[in-house]
């Protein structure tokens, strides 16, 4: 397990979960910011060797 890092592209995981459903407290995407973690989102759903799976809020990008 590794938390979660903008330089995924370097680590390479498989699978990469996180919840950004509202209530969320900061403390939970540690070490990145809210915002740090908006950005990770929108590069992952635009990175083609990701596919995203929403399961009840929560996004679930798994590589391909």
């Amino acid at each position: 397990m590794v938390l979660l890092n903008l330089n995924y592209k370097q680590l390479k995981p498989d699978i990469i979960i996180f919840d950004e459903r509202s209530g969320q407290n900061a403390n939970n995407f540690f070490p990145l910011t809210p915002a740090e973690v908006t950005l990770l989102s929108e590069k992952l759903a635009r990175d083609k060797k990701y596919q995203l799976k929403k399961v009840k809020g929560v996004n679930i990008y798994f590589s391909l």
